[in-house]
């Protein structure tokens, strides 16, 4: 009983052992390497240890990367793409996968699906052993099996190892480390002749840190100018959102950033990428979304001065409510960008050039730049950065004063109310007679109730304004349902039989000559007689009848002249 116990526990122990070895034992004695060239192999390492036990290689290492670590094992460090190499990736697609590849970014021979091995905080130990049977093994350290495994038929002698990432991914490597078996490897890294640009590049930027302001006085200003070139503008009345499109250009001086001309062969400007050096992280506060990620990445300049310019694309979107709809579709409206900056802020100035930025958009576009004003100011107050909680860091805004350019909306909307007008007018000229008079005052009704509804739809619904073509349109309605009241009046005047003669005062004022030139009425002369008894009863009907109809015509002219100068008055008032 007590055999067979020990024999358990013995057996449990070196399973325990066997599956959770740890050789990495004390990082402060090993190799460090950062890489930050995205998929570049830009540094290799030769591997001087002699191959033992039936290996070609026994390489341990440790990275702390979010994800994407490359290790590059090659026969010789002149290597060309599509040359033959091992290419370990761990941690792939976004900490998802690992693969090992046959050439550099293809050739994928196994691949396996584990999420989280690598992390950003915390340091994660791998092994890769490949056997001169060509049997390549990747695993974690203290953990004799692998996660992935393939097998070369044509193993490749391998001479040399580099790291790097995958864009904008920055990761820290630790090799060549003491381990428990008091083995070590003894890798020396491969130096390359390098160019004056090459060693100008080394010496700025080995030991730069682009997280940290590049001052020497911590309580010193930097002085960051902004210059705007626009390409496009435009608002969404609906969204209540502002659209800016163009290229900036920023200055300010890295103190880090100087070199002697005379010492790298007159080299007087560098270009960098723009996650090299430290850059001022321009902010949008009032932006619709994220307000961080309003520029592109693109080369930064330096010169030997330390004075560094960027110019890269800019888009921005930003609300921007349009209150004052009265004069739609020929609105104007002033918007607000807020820029500044969250890191850092104390000791960053923007200052706007104003003399070199331009804001007339080199497209087509259905808004107008007509001014532009700018302050620098201290904290903020403004109410359209209602979610800083009394954060408010000094900064730039800029007050855009816009104006829509566009006509096909003043040409779509206003031609139908020259149609409604123009009908409305011939209505009055119409004979009564006829089925022409109501029919022009139906379709006037019809028309402008369809621009109404096509209205509600287009015009944003938040305006504190009714625009002015909306309420011509509704005036308009209300003029034609007037109109068919007075055409219905005039119509049942001169087709009905009318039984008694107008006063006499009335018709005496409306056969004076005066009346007759001025609403173009029609020569009717009445018997000296009229509404006489003597007559006959058909000549007194027909005389009765004809003043009626042309009491009907005058209504007509007079209607005319009114709905002219409402008509006249009406498009004043809208085009003002």
């Amino acid at each position: 009983m007590l055999c067979g116990a020990l024999t358990f526990f013995i057996l449990l122990w070196s399973t325990e052992a066997k599956f959770y070895k740890t050789n990495v034992t004390d990082f402060s004695k090993c190799k460090i390497y950062y890489s930050r060239s995205g998929t570049v192999y830009k540094d290799f390492f030769e591997i001087n240890d002699e191959p033992q036990n039936g290996s070609l290689l026994d390489f341990h290492f440790s990275v702390m990367s979010p994800s994407d670590a490359h290790i590059l094992l090659a026969p010789s460090s002149n290597i060309q793409k599509g040359d033959p190499v091992y290419e370990i990736v761990i941690g792939a697609g976004g900490n998802t996968f690992c693969d090992i590849r046959r050439m550099q970014k293809s050739g994928v021979k196994a691949t396996v699906r584990i999420k989280g091995l690598l992390s950003a905080l915390d340091l994660q130990s791998f092994w890769i052993h490949i056997s001169k049977d060509g049997i390549v093994e990747v695993g974690k350290e203290g953990e004799e099996l692998a996660f992935l495994t393939w097998t070369d038929p044509d193993p490749l002698p391998l001479k040399v190892f580099s790291f790097s990432t995958w864009p904008g991914i920055e990761a820290k490597w630790y090799f060549d480390c003491p381990r428990n078996d008091n083995s070590t490897n003894h890798s020396k890294k491969i130096e390359n002749p390098m160019t004056s640009l090459e060693k100008l590049r080394h010496d700025l930027l080995y030991r730069y840190d682009p997280y940290v302001r590049p001052v020497y006085n911590t309580s010193s200003i930097t002085v960051v100018t902004l210059q705007l070139a626009t390409t496009i503008v435009t608002l969404d009345e609906h969204k209540a959102m502002l659209h800016y499109s163009g290229t900036v250009l920023m200055n300010w001086t890295d103190e880090k950033l100087h070199w002697n001309v005379s010492n790298y062969e007159g080299i007087n400007n560098l270009h960098i990428f723009r996650r090299e050096i430290w850059i001022p992280n321009l902010y949008l506060f009032d932006a619709v979304s994220d307000g961080s990620d309003i520029l592109q990445d693109t080369l930064l300049t330096v010169n030997s001065t330390g004075h560094v310019n960027w110019m890269t694309t800019v888009n921005m979107n930003s609300w921007c409510s349009p209150d004052d709809l009265g004069r739609w579709p020929r609105d104007e409206h002033t918007c607000d960008i807020v820029l500044g900056f969250f890191k850092d802020f104390e000791n960053l100035q923007l200052v706007f050039n104003g003399n070199e930025s331009t804001f007339g958009s080199p497209y087509s576009s259905t808004w107008a730049v007509l001014q532009v004003d700018s302050y620098s100011n201290k904290g903020w107050k403004n109410p359209a950065v209602r979610n800083l909680n009394n954060f408010d860091p000094p900064g730039l805004t800029l007050h855009l004063k816009l104006r829509r350019t566009s006509d096909s909306y003043a040409i779509m909307l206003f031609t139908p109310f020259f149609v409604i007008a123009v009908s409305l007018l011939m209505t009055f000229w119409v004979s009564p007679f006829g089925h022409l008079k109501v029919s022009l005052a139906c379709l006037q009704l019809i028309l402008a109730s369809i621009v109404l509804i096509g209205l509600g739809i287009i015009i944003p619904i938040h305006s504190q304004l009714v625009p002015n073509l909306v309420l011509l349109y509704s005036y308009s309605l209300v003029a034609t349902a007037i109109c068919i009241v007075i055409e219905t009046i005039v119509i049942n005047l001169s087709r009905n039989k009318q039984k008694s003669a107008l006063p006499h005062f009335l018709t005496k004022l409306l056969l004076s000559v005066f009346l007759k030139m001025f609403l173009c009425l029609p020569d009717i002369k009445s018997s000296q007689h009229y509404g006489n008894l003597n007559d006959s009863y058909s000549k007194l009907n027909d005389q009765h009848q004809s003043m009626w109809i042309l009491l009907g015509v005058v209504i007509d002219r007079i209607a005319f002249f009114i709905y002219l100068g409402l008509t006249v008055y009406a498009l004043c008032v809208v085009t003002s």
